[in-house]
């Protein structure tokens, strides 16, 4: 049987599977749909918040202390770490984040209501401006378009970077 600390997100992964993050215990899990643990992999995060997959199977872990997102191949073994800071982006607070298809990655900085989109290399492709829409939530249209919820105004907007 599968025993875990306290999960706090799960991802679907291509082939059917699951990944499962394991905050407390600090574990990531791979399931099949039926929950049957396929393997798992003991992660050095201080603060696992989330848990997302792109279309090749890689699976990503955000690390809400550090703002870094942590790869992980289909196997559960670590591939990179995607370093906001590297590209000059202190994050005061990550809130959330999201992968599409191609493995880019979407980070949503709670405290300063922006967005910055990085390759899955960790190069920034695209940021919101400070006087943008101050976000409180955002997330992919499923094609190339972000939607997001305006802070201010309380309506969903749809942008392109």
């Amino acid at each position: 049987a599968l025993s875990m600390g306290e999960p706090v997100a799960a991802a679907a992964l291509p082939e059917g599977n699951r990944a499962l993050l394991d905050s407390r215990g600090k574990r990531l899990f791979k399931v099949d749909p039926r929950g049957v643990a396929l393997g798992s992999a003991r992660l050095s995060l201080r603060d696992p918040l989330r848990v997302r997959a792109d279309w090749a199977g890689r699976i990503y872990v955000a690390d809400g202390d550090s703002g870094r997102i942590h790869v992980f191949g289909g196997d559960l073994a670590p591939l990179s770490v995607i370093d906001p800071v590297s590209q000059g982006i202190h994050l005061r607070s990550l809130k959330d984040f999201h992968v599409d298809f191609a493995g880019n990655v979407l980070l949503l900085d709670g405290r300063a209501k922006r967005l910055f989109l990085l390759s899955h290399g960790g190069r920034l492709l695209w940021s919101s401006v400070e006087d943008s829409p101050r976000i409180r939530c955002a997330g992919w249209d499923g094609l190339e378009g972000m939607l997001i919820v305006d802070d201010r105004e309380g309506r969903l907007m749809r942008i392109e970077p």
